[in-house]
């Protein structure tokens, strides 16, 4: 069977949009892969297999107060002991003689 040549050209043409189609969505699947790979290397993850979002989940977890066991909590903790030592100080010496109106903490 011999077809015309106007079927020939037909067929060319789409062998040329077949080629050019799949040309162009294996360069977008390429371009998607080095994006992806991009991002996954920027954000990686550390030795003990956490993401950079879990690593920041723990620093934001430490700067909020939440019950007693953030650094924020911590050194609030300490400033009321202080005070309460100095307190505690103020009476002692006060007891004993050692502090004198204008010597006052």
């Amino acid at each position: 069977m011999i077809l015309p040549d106007s079927h020939i050209d037909e067929w060319v043409i789409a062998a040329a949009a077949l080629v050019v189609a799949v040309g162009v969505i294996s360069k977008f699947a390429y371009a998607t892969y080095k994006a992806i790979h991009r991002i996954d290397m920027t954000l990686g993850v550390d030795k003990k297999g956490r993401t950079i979002s879990e690593r920041l989940e723990r620093v934001e977890y430490q700067l909020f107060p939440n019950g007693g066991n953030s650094l924020v909590d911590r050194v609030n903790q300490i400033a009321y002991d202080q005070r309460a030592i100095e307190g505690e100080l103020r009476v002692v010496k006060d007891y004993m003689g050692l502090v004198r109106n204008d010597d006052a903490v």
